[in-house]
């Protein structure tokens, strides 16, 4: 899987989808779906942060720091 570098949780990313994050303590790492305005559940694969989408978590969990993950080309 190809990754973007990370980004401080200050910055949003740009377009919706799912991101790797790192926890607020800068020691586990996982994915989230961004909706455009939110992060939705923290969850440990691409797919469980697709369906965790929806699932807002308590504000804190909003500026962790991401990466996107980036398209393989075909």
């Amino acid at each position: 899987m190809k990754l973007t570098e990370w980004f401080p949780g200050t910055i949003k990313p740009v377009r919706v989808g799912v991101y790797m994050q790192m926890d607020g303590l800068g020691k586990k790492e996982g994915y989230q779906y961004w909706d455009g305005s939110l992060w939705g559940g923290f969850a440990r694969s691409p797919d469980k942060a697709f369906v965790l989408r929806h699932h807002k978590p308590h504000a804190t969990h909003q500026n962790d720091s991401w990466r996107g993950i980036l398209k393989e080309e075909r």
